[in-house]
C-alpha cells in the first residue's frame, strides 16, 4: 500500500483524473474517500458515493474526487484512462491534469494494456501507468503469467515512456 499511499499525495484530488482497480483502498482513502463511504460500498447502500450501490465492492469511485468507477474485468480501464488524457487535452489545451490508470501486474497481460500504451506514447498523454506487482497474477506466479518476469523490461521499447521501478511497500521510494 506504500506505492497507493505515494501516488495519492502526489495527485491533487478532485484535478487528476484516476482510474483505480480492486487493491486500490489505500490509494483512495489517500484522495479522500472516507471509511464509511468505503463501507457504503461494500455493502451496495444508495448513499454509496461510487456508484449509489450498484457496483460490486473494491470497485473504487468517487466522481467528487475524480475516481472513476471501473468495471469488474480488470485491464478494461486502459482504454479509458487513456481517452480520459486525451479529452483533458481537448476541453483545455493548457492544462496540466495528469490521468493515473493502476493495476496488478497480471492485466498487463491483455490486448487494452499494450493498446494503451501504444496511444499514450503516440500522442504523448500526460497519463501515468501505476502497475503493482505483487508477483501472482491472482493466483498465478510471475514466471507463468510475464515474460522475462518483468513488465517493466517488455515495455522498455516505448517511446517517450519514462519507467521507474520501486519497492512499492518502502514509502520513500514510491
Amino acid at each position: 500500500e506504500a506505492v497507493q499511499v505515494a501516488a495519492g499525495f502526489a495527485l491533487r484530488s478532485s484535478h487528476d483524473w484516476v482510474y483505480p482497480y480492486y487493491r486500490d483502498r489505500a490509494l483512495c482513502l489517500t484522495l479522500g474517500v472516507t471509511p464509511l463511504e468505503m463501507l457504503e460500498q461494500a455493502v451496495g447502500a444508495a448513499s454509496d458515493p461510487a456508484s449509489g450501490g450498484r457496483q460490486m465492492p473494491s470497485h473504487w469511485g468517487h466522481t467528487a474526487y475524480n475516481i472513476v468507477s471501473t468495471s469488474s474485468p480488470t485491464g478494461t480501464q486502459f482504454l479509458q484512462a487513456v481517452g480520459c488524457a486525451e479529452a483533458s487535452r481537448f476541453r483545455n489545451p493548457q492544462t496540466d491534469e495528469v490521468t493515473l490508470v493502476s493495476s496488478g501486474e497480471g492485466a498487463t497481460s491483455e490486448g487494452e494494456f499494450w493498446e494503451s500504451l501504444n496511444a499514450a506514447c503516440l500522442k504523448r498523454l500526460p497519463l501515468v501507468f501505476l502497475i503493482e506487482d505483487n508477483g501472482y497474477a491472482i493466483s498465478v506466479p510471475i514466471e507463468a503469467q510475464t515474460a522475462g518476469g518483468s513488465i517493466s523490461a517488455l515495455v522498455s521499447g516505448f517511446p517517450g515512456l519514462h519507467r521507474i521501478e520501486v519497492d512499492g511497500t518502502d514509502f520513500h521510494a514510491s
